[in-house]
């Protein structure tokens, strides 16, 4: 399990003329107070935040006492800055951390206190509250995250029971909680804790308040702070709470869109055994246990609230929120709690977010132990996922330091309509699991090249003509057409213009390539224009097809061979750069009887970049699955495809699938190509081909020419371009036996390989003459051998299978590392077979900034 991740929250920077998320941060605001000279009380900090700080009470009535001192303090050997009620020891206080690293008080469970982070000490007087206020310049939309750890361990529990920690909004308290190293065992009491405000509209002046104040004796009780206040942008987040909320005060469903048209499920999952790892789960299990929660109540005891369970009776698993404006029973406003099931540790609980359009989206998820329960109590496991596979996950009990964790992650494209999953687990003893659990998504005001919402933009206006332009412009085009497969080249045929139906299933409006009868025109696309599906087979047994989500196409394959089989969603990309592109899958028919579904594929340039195949009729296949990639080298009008092909058993192909890209920044760096290469001459460039990173057009591979040896060498490798020279080189050695080439001998790329026989046949390849301490990213190649060319990559102690495709067919043919070259400019790995089918290594690709090209010396001998 992970620790929990703290998150680094920096201001966002949009396009001009855009909204902009604004991070206003305490302890930042407070270091550049002081280096200034002015240590003003109160400061506006660069992003126009103003911030005072005071003595309070626990109400935050501010103390008649005299005004704060400032200056500096030593604290273990490194700088703090700020205010206290004088420079003594005992003095109420609140500096901050301004020596530029972390401070290790040594305390026995403690944490390090970081760069710009608070330390706040209350003095022994319930007036000596240590009080930060953040006062509301602009009116508008926003959060607050606050996490807090005591950082000094008193010789006796008995001399100090640590601080109250306590968050308010406009004198309302939103949550508050005791933090102590000293006694954790006491109701209430935790080493760490988090907590995020749900976002809120607040007006002008308003404040935000974090207090910190005495919990008995304030012996040691300096605790370490990170305040962060967040202005975001209006409409572009998505809140738990506040969606449950607004969902129980209206028509009560299971799943639901909010008013900005995210939906929400309410899930219970049934794992097959109590002791899985959630962390190695493959994400297919997850994906075929989950069913829906379905009854909706309301708990009468200590732990009040409504919301969705299992059984109508209000017993776990359930999700309920305190709809409340105020916090109650330790639930802030708007804070969920879900529990798992209380009597069987397979039954997991889990909250699903789909979010309603493709765009870069980030998540901050808190989740809390609400329930100590004594003796028995082990906590829950927290799993964070994007299309089912386990992004972030932590432990968390209130029976230990770790009762709150805060997961995170940043900036990820999203298709719109992939599910993002927060999931709740009994650690093996499902007793007092109570988690409180507080989730904001937000979409970032980023230019994402969207097909769907491109697509219903156009067809508003009444214009059913195609290809058409994003919905951004500049050059990006999408079209739509049909393929004979994802690996068939440039080959791609546009549907006829104008030649668009009604679909009978109801209000899917769209195109087809052959003109037969209405509903045999396949293979077709189409798409609910209003964004809503007629049929859900949750609800009506009967229904052909599963509900569509907004922004969502539907498409259908022909019979697996001819010309126009696969239905293929085209986009001509507006300009030179490194793209990333995602789309998501779903198998729709709800007729499990016949069918194998289909396989979806990413082609970047005629080369198959991510494939799955996506089925409801296999219990071991998904029902549905991401695929993208990213870092992908593309120049201004050339193509990205995402097509769908039929399998052998061709019904119930109906699919749903969306689709989006972005352009992530100039491809500036620097690439050299190896290939295993066959008999012959020379060292040098042999072809010219495309591999994973670079432009088509000069994409020129180094032959690494295995002769029968242990080992083989290429030296003064050049980069892709053909000409640039360097002086990377590249080392292959077997470690028992001959190093020799298997393949054909041809001049095609990775057509030659080295092969080893099983896991204990083990290669050792060297990359040498690389900039020193410098970070890489390595692409290893294994298309040919075995079986299924099953092979192990082991580079800087992780080792990986073949992940990615890269090739004219559907096969996964790469793994890539993201790695450092070590002291004297050289990374090494090792290359085995997976198992006993054997597995091939065709060759690399190395990324990054290589140091100025050095000729080698020449010896002339005379004799």
């Amino acid at each position: 399990m992970h620790k929990h991740v703290l998150i680094g929250l920096v201001a966002v920077m949009t396009a001009a003329g855009a909204s902009a998320r604004t991070v206003y941060d305490a302890g930042k605001a407070l270091r550049q107070n002081c280096q200034s000279g002015g240590y003003a009380n109160p400061y506006t900090d660069e992003n126009g935040g103003v911030w005072s700080y005071r003595l309070s009470n626990e109400n935050a009535n501010t103390n008649s006492s005299p005004a704060l001192a400032c200056g500096t303090y030593t604290y273990f050997g490194k700088t703090l800055a700020g205010f206290a009620l004088d420079n003594t020891k005992q003095a109420s206080s609140i500096r901050v951390n301004i020596s530029g690293s972390s401070i290790s008080t040594g305390s026995a469970g403690s944490e390090p206190v970081e760069p710009d982070e608070l330390i706040m000490f209350p003095a022994n007087s319930e007036y000596q509250w240590a009080h930060v206020r953040f006062t509301v310049r602009q009116a508008g939309w926003y959060s607050a995250f606050v996490s807090a750890h005591d950082i000094v361990k008193e010789a006796k529990a008995s001399e100090g029971s640590g601080v109250k920690v306590r968050l308010r909004v406009n004198d309302v308290t939103q949550v508050d909680g005791i933090v102590s190293i000293e006694d954790y065992s006491t109701t209430n009491n935790t080493h760490r804790f988090d907590f995020q405000m749900p976002v809120r509209y607040v007006a002008a002046n308003d404040t935000i308040d974090l207090l910190v104040g005495r919990n008995g004796a304030n012996a040691s009780d300096n605790t370490g702070v990170k305040f962060i206040v967040t202005k975001e942008d209006d409409g572009a987040f998505y809140d738990s709470g506040v969606a449950l909320s607004e969902n129980l005060a209206t028509v009560n469903t299971n799943p639901y869109g909010t008013a900005k048209n995210g939906t929400w499920y309410f899930l219970k999952t049934a794992v097959p055994s109590s002791s899985v790892d959630f962390s190695t789960w493959a994400p297919s299990e997850f994906d075929h246990y989950v069913s829906r929660l379905t009854y909706f109540g309301a708990r009468s005891d200590g732990l009040k609230g409504l919301g969705v369970e299992n059984n109508g009776t209000i017993k776990s698993p359930y999700i309920v929120v305190n709809d409340k404006s105020s916090y109650s029973a330790s639930m802030a406003p708007c804070e969920l709690q879900i529990h798992p099931n209380g009597s069987d540790a397979k039954s997991w609980t889990a909250l699903r977010f789909r979010p309603p359009v493709s765009g870069r989206y980030s998540a901050s998820v808190v989740a809390r132990d609400v329930n100590k329960g004594g003796a028995g109590s082990n906590g829950v496991d927290v799993y964070l996922l994007v299309a089912e596979r386990v992004v972030a996950s932590s432990y968390i009990s209130a029976e230990t330091f770790a009762s709150t964790a805060h997961l995170v992650f940043e900036s990820r494209l999203v298709a719109a309509g992939e599910p993002v999953d927060i999931v709740v687990s009994p650690h093996g003893q499902p007793s007092s699991d109570a988690t409180g659990i507080s989730a904001i998504f937000r979409r970032e005001d980023a230019r994402v090249y969207d097909a769907a919402k491109s697509f219903i933009d156009k067809q508003k206006r009444g214009d059913w003509s195609h290809p058409f332009a994003d919905a951004i412009g500049g050059g990006a085009i999408w079209d739509l057409g049909a393929k004979t497969n994802a690996w068939s080249g440039d080959q791609f045929y546009p549907i006829p213009i104008n030649d668009h139906f009604v679909n009978p299933y109801g209000n899917l409006l769209g195109w087809h390539v052959h003109a037969v009868n209405n509903d045999a025109k396949t293979p077709r696309f189409a798409m609910a224009t209003n964004g809503i599906a007629s049929v859900d087979s949750q609800y009506i047994t009967t229904s052909p097809l599963l509900a569509t989500i907004p922004y969502e196409f539907v498409v259908q394959p022909n019979t697996p061979g001819y010309q126009s089989s696969s239905p293929t969603l085209q986009a001509t990309v507006p300009s030179n750069g490194l793209y990333c592109v995602r789309g998501y899958v779903r198998d729709l028919n709800n007729n499990t009887s016949n069918g194998d579904g289909v396989l979806a594929s990413i082609v970047a340039d005629g080369h198959v970049v991510s494939s799955s195949v996506v089925s409801r009729d296999s219990a071991t296949t998904l029902y549905e699955a991401a695929i993208g990639a990213d870092r992908l080298w593309l120049k201004a009008g050339e193509t990205l495809e995402f097509v769908v092909d039929p399998r052998e058993g061709n019904a119930s192909d109906a699919t749903g699938f969306t689709a989006c890209y972005d352009f992530s920044a100039s491809a500036t760096a620097h690439v050299v190509n190896v290939d295993i290469a066959g008999a012959g001459e020379g060292k040098s460039l042999r072809y010219s081909e495309r591999g994973r990173e670079g432009w088509r057009d000069w994409n020129r591979w180094n032959a690494l020419r295995p002769s029968g040896l242990s080992s083989a060498s290429v030296e003064d490798c050049r980069e892709a371009d053909g000409v640039t020279k360097s002086n990377v080189g590249v080392t292959l050695t077997r470690g028992s036996g001959s190093a020799s080439v298997v393949g054909s001998g041809s001049s095609s790329v990775l057509d030659n390989y080295v092969q080893s026989s099983g896991t204990s046949d083990l290669y050792t390849f060297t990359i040498s003459s690389l900039k020193a301490n410098e970070p890489y990213t390595l692409y290893l190649y294994s298309a040919k051998g075995g079986a299924s060319g099953n092979a192990t990559f082991t580079v800087g102690g992780v080792a990986k299978g073949v992940e990615e495709s890269w090739s004219l067919g559907a096969t996964k043919m790469l793994t890539r590392f993201e790695v450092k070259s070590d002291a004297n400019g050289v990374i090494t790995g090792t290359f085995a077979a997976a198992d006993g089918n054997g597995g091939a290594m065709n060759g690399l690709t190395v990324v990054g900034d290589f140091p100025a090209y050095k000729p080698r010396g020449t010896m002339l001998v005379i004799r």
